[in-house]
């Protein structure tokens, strides 16, 4: 039973879990201690990523077996309330006896460095599981459906997961993303290793706990621009009005923190620069919405007529640092022949050839060429890695 100090709001199907609402010090403390001797749980998050310029952890989703709570059970966590008395979840998120079952969970453990100083131990990631099984398709629905015949509704994908109170649906659709992964995980699990690779999956957990968290970016007129895409058709001087353009609608929606698109669309971006809108009233013709053209008609144009005088170098992509003079280049005869050998070896082993072994890693054996395998390890391999695609480097790079 849980401690009765949480307060019970709701009640949903693992089968028929209850979960709860976390949003005091005083329950949340009480459900630490109720999951003490839990041996593995299951977590998600939520932002506003939809809703806000830079998203904010607005939720953590929990569901566990084991401990007091025999049955399981699920909660909803409420970081907005709880602030910096989330550190108590520390021993949890990092206790060695503890599995932590996570979906696609490089987003969600960045953010919960960045906004909660919490990291993950003892990490399975489902997502990870499937690709390394070759699944093409690796989203939480349809391994839900894949392994439990269990269909999820995603109707509350956009919900504002800042906004407070949260709707029941919302909470039901959050308690359920975790609530779930229990089954794919011990589908996922059984399948790995039928196929002897748990190990790999093993691996390559321990290094995604390692990411480090969501970084600050500091936005100028090269990082706003990639933002915009298909502008590759644009002349020099055009990128240079839309990067300014796009360097404006950051700064603008930073300041009403908003996401970008909600200032200017990048489509209709792309069509005031190729059309040289200059005045109000090309930009009246322009089709812009009403409220868009009325609020920030005058800034648009300031924009573009800046963008016009913007000196070119401001969007030209900075070059790396030349290679040291002992330091090979890329033998690109290699680097080729390393991509046919991964295609080969990843059909074999049925799964896609960049999980196999990333290009960026295939690049620096074509450099480097180390002779064995603690040399492929340094270039980036994982371990599992280099035992299974190893050898037919090694045959490659010999002969070089």
């Amino acid at each position: 039973m849980l401690s009765p100090r949480i307060r019970i709001l709701g009640g949903m199907s693992r089968e028929s879990t209850t979960w709860v609402w976390i949003d005091r010090p005083e329950q949340l403390s009480a459900l630490l201690e109720d999951l003490t001797d839990c041996f593995r749980l299951a977590m998600d998050t939520e932002a506003d990523g939809f809703h806000a310029y830079r998203p904010k952890l607005c939720l953590i989703q929990l569901a566990w077996e084991g401990g007091p709570a025999r049955s399981g059970g699920s909660a909803l966590i409420d970081p907005l309330a709880l602030g910096e008395n989330l550190r108590w979840m520390r021993g949890l998120c990092e206790s060695a006896s503890t599995e932590m079952i996570l979906h696609g969970a490089d987003y969600d453990i960045r953010l919960l460095k960045r906004d909660a100083g919490l990291s993950i131990r003892g990490l399975f990631d489902t997502q990870i599981a499937a690709r390394l099984l070759g699944w093409k398709r690796t989203g939480l629905a349809t391994l839900a459906e894949e392994t439990a015949a269990v269909k999820l509704d995603k109707s509350q994908r956009r919900v504002d997961w800042a906004r407070r109170p949260l709707s029941l649906e919302a909470r039901e659709y959050a308690a359920k993303d975790v609530d779930i992964l229990f089954r794919i995980r011990d589908a996922m699990a059984d399948r790995l290793e039928e196929k002897g690779r748990l190990g790999w999956l093993e691996e390559e957990c321990r290094e995604l706990e390692k990411v480090e968290a969501l970084p600050e970016e500091i936005m100028d007129h090269r990082r706003a621009l990639r933002r915009i895409a298909r502008s590759g058709g644009l002349s020099a001087r055009q990128r240079a009005v839309l990067a300014q353009l796009a360097l404006w609608r950051e700064q603008e929606a930073r300041r009403r923190n908003v996401p970008a698109i909600f200032i200017l669309q990048p489509k209709t971006m792309i069509r005031l620069v190729k059309d040289g809108i200059r005045d109000l009233a090309g930009l009246s013709k322009a089709g812009l919405p009403p409220p868009v053209f009325s609020r920030y008609g005058k800034s648009i144009l300031s924009a573009l007529a800046e963008g016009r005088r913007l000196p070119l170098r401001a969007i030209e992509e900075r070059k790396t640092a030349a290679p040291a003079a002992d330091r090979p280049e890329i033998d690109r005869r290699v680097l080729e022949e390393l991509k046919v050998l991964r295609l080969d070896a990843a059909k074999r082993l049925g799964i896609e050839a960049g999980v196999l072994c990333s290009t960026q890693v295939l690049e620096k054996l074509a450099r480097d060429l180390p002779k064995d395998e603690e040399g492929f390890i340094q270039a980036g391999m994982r371990a599992w890695q280099a035992t299974e695609f190893g050898p037919l480097v090694s045959k490659v790079l010999d002969r070089r």
